[in-house]
């Protein structure tokens, strides 16, 4: 486990497990980059598991929760595809 908000732990840890999957806490309301940490956690198609749980989940205190909670999870979904294919 490494946080979002220390890139540089985050590339050290790969720098010395290429290959070791990462869960990486911290994007959204934690305030990490998404981009940066995309770039050091999967470097070179390494396995990371980027959690987004509280941005997720906090979307809407309304009755449109679900939706909200739903399309914020589709838009990590895509723009970290998009990301990872750059």
């Amino acid at each position: 486990v490494v946080g979002a908000r220390h890139i540089s732990l985050i590339e050290d840890v790969r720098h010395h497990a290429p290959n070791a999957p990462l869960l990486v806490p911290g994007i959204g309301a934690q305030g990490g980059d998404l981009e940066a940490t995309l770039k050091a956690a999967a470097a070179n198609g390494a396995p990371a598991l980027i959690n987004v749980s509280r941005d997720i989940l906090y979307s809407s205190t309304g009755e449109d929760f679900a939706a909200a909670a739903a399309k914020k999870a589709q838009w990590y979904s895509q723009e970290m595809g998009r990301l990872l294919q750059q």
